[in-house]
């Protein structure tokens, strides 16, 4: 089963960045979560905003329900 990027999803909850991740969040990525926190779009779309802000790998976890960003 893929995910359908397509699909307008409610964002919420972004991350902390402190415990539970590998590195803390870069700073530029935290603010780009944390204004989409409470938004309705595309998951493409706000895979896109955060991909603006790093280099890191940004995709979708079908399995976690959740974007993941990989540095």
């Amino acid at each position: 089963m893929s995910i359908d990027t397509s699909k307008e999803v409610r964002l919420y909850d972004p991350h902390p960045g402190l415990a539970g991740a590998l590195i803390p969040i870069p700073e530029p990525v935290r603010l780009v979560a944390n204004g989409l926190n409470g938004k309705t779009m595309t998951l493409k779309e706000a895979v896109e905003k955060i991909k603006s802000v790093t280099d890191g790998r940004v995709y979708p976890s079908e399995e976690h329900s959740f974007i993941a960003l990989r540095l």
